[in-house]
């Protein structure tokens, strides 16, 4: 996200969005406080990245319009199985980062279809740790290649991203139901 920001700084305006009150003056203070164009965009690069993780974690693969990323609707169209995994990984990282690793309201709000119930500790075994790590390095790959694609306008894709963007789309993608995928 800050490489294409960085490459393409035209992708921060946000004409799509309205801005409210306080962040415009934030974005003036920005402009004001900083000594050279590459400050300035380099501050509203951090912070429109912050503010997208501090918010909705989904908006980053489903908000294109958003983030402007070059994902259009592929996330939503291919993985939303691997989003709604992707939910439940955030939240229980939030719960062992601020809870201690009990169940809390606010994780059974963000969570589909919850495994545990307010106030048990929520479990990271084995399989789970395993399933997580298949998750976020494929969509993180899937991410990769399309920005390398749409983005960058590079037909193909090689390297790492590339050995596991085919597998991950091929075995893991919304076409394999959760129930049969190899984790």
């Amino acid at each position: 996200m800050v490489t294409v920001y960085e490459e393409h700084p035209e992708k921060l305006n946000s004409r799509d969005s309205l801005e409210t009150i306080d962040r415009q003056y934030k974005l003036l203070d920005t402009i004001i406080s900083k000594s050279s164009r590459e400050e300035i965009i380099g501050s509203i690069i951090e912070e429109k990245v912050r503010s997208i993780f501090y918010g909705n974690p989904l908006d980053y693969f489903l908000k294109d319009s958003k983030t402007k990323l070059g994902f259009g609707n592929h996330f939503k169209d291919h993985h939303s199985i691997n989003l709604e995994i992707f939910c439940e990984i955030t939240a229980r990282r939030n719960l062992y980062a601020h809870n201690a690793g009990r169940v809390d309201s606010k994780y059974i709000r963000e969570v589909k279809s919850p495994a545990f119930t307010i106030g048990r500790k929520a479990i990271i075994d084995k399989d789970y740790l395993r399933r997580t790590i298949i998750v976020l390095r494929g969509i993180s790959a899937v991410a990769g290649s399309l920005v390398i694609r749409n983005v960058f306008n590079q037909p193909k894709v090689m390297g790492t991203i590339a050995t596991v963007v085919t597998p991950f789309e091929t075995y893991y993608s919304d076409i394999i139901k959760l129930e049969d995928r190899a984790f």
